[in-house]
C-alpha cells in the first residue's frame, strides 16, 4: 500500500504551489476509496481544511447536491453553513475555499455533473490545494483532463496490510491469528472491498468463529461477495458476512 500512496503522492504535487485534481480510476472493489482514504488520513494535517465526501453517487440521489456543498464548506470552514440553493452553494464554495489551502476527496464520482457541482474548476480552491476523486468512468477523466491514478489489485503484503487495519486495528496480524488472517485474505483475491469488509467484520470475535467464517468461505466464490457488496452499495441487501455464522 505504500507504494500505491507514494505514487498517488507524486501525481498531487505535479503542481507545487498550485491546485492538483487527480482522479483515482478502476473496476468497483478495486480498492480506490481504500487508497483515498490512506492518503487522506496522512496528509489531511497538511492543509487548512479538509473533508472526505464519501458515496458521492448515492448520497447525491439520496440527499442532493445542496446537503454535500454544505458538507464540504462546514468541514473546511470549521463551523455550520447552510444555503437555500445549489447555486448559492457553487457561488460561496468558490468565494469562500479560494483563499485556503484545502484538500477534498470526493469517493465515487460518476458523472461529471457531480464534479462540477462539488469541485467546480480548479480556481475554486487557493494555492496549494489537493482535490482527488474517485470514479469508475474513465471518459470523466478524459473531459476533465485530470492527472489519473489507474489502481490495480493488492499483492500479499499490500492485502493482508488492509486486512489488518480493519481486522485489528495495525499493519499485521496480532498474535495468534497470523495463520488464520493469511487464511482469511487468501479468500479474497486481492479485493480490497473484500478485505476490508471481512477484516471489519472479524473484529473482537474469537479465534473459534474465524475458524469456522474460514470454512464456509471456502464454498463462496470471490465474485459472489463482490456482487452482494455492490448491491448493499447501491443501497439494498444484507451483508453477505452475516450469514456466515447462521
Amino acid at each position: 500500500m505504500e507504494t500505491r500512496m507514494q505514487e498517488l503522492k507524486s501525481l498531487l504535487e505535479a503542481r507545487p504551489g498550485g491546485v492538483s485534481m487527480v482522479g483515482i480510476c478502476g473496476m468497483w472493489g478495486s480498492g480506490k476509496s481504500t487508497l483515498a482514504s490512506f492518503v487522506y488520513d496522512e496528509i489531511s494535517r497538511e492543509f487548512e481544511g479538509s473533508c472526505f465526501v464519501i458515496n458521492v453517487k448515492a448520497r447525491s440521489r439520496m440527499l442532493g447536491f445542496k446537503t454535500l456543498q454544505e458538507e464540504i464548506l462546514s468541514n473546511v470552514l470549521k463551523l455550520e453553513v447552510t444555503f437555500t440553493n445549489l447555486e448559492q452553494g457553487r457561488y460561496m464554495m468558490e468565494t469562500r475555499l479560494r483563499q485556503k489551502s484545502v484538500l477534498i476527496v470526493l469517493d465515487d464520482v460518476p458523472h461529471p455533473n457531480h464534479l462540477k457541482m462539488l469541485a467546480g474548476s480548479p480556481n475554486w480552491f487557493g494555492k496549494g490545494s489537493r482535490v482527488i476523486f474517485t470514479t469508475r468512468n474513465q471518459n470523466l477523466l478524459n473531459d476533465y483532463n485530470v492527472r489519473t491514478h489507474n489502481v490495480r489489485m493488492l499483492d500479499d503484503t499490500e492485502a493482508i496490510e488492509v486486512f489488518s487495519w480493519h481486522a485489528f486495528g495495525k499493519r499485521e496480524p496480532v498474535q495468534g491469528f497470523e495463520k488464520e488472517s493469511l487464511s482469511m485474505v487468501s479468500r479474497c483475491g486481492g479485493h480490497p472491498s473484500v478485505l476490508k469488509n471481512l477484516g471489519s467484520f472479524l473484529q473482537g470475535r474469537r479465534r473459534s468463529e474465524w475458524l469456522r467464517i474460514l470454512v464456509r468461505l471456502e464454498g463462496i466464490p470471490v465474485d459472489e461477495i463482490l456482487k452482494n457488496f455492490k448491491i448493499r452499495d447501491d443501497g439494498v441487501g444484507e451483508n453477505i458476512f452475516d450469514q456466515l455464522l447462521d
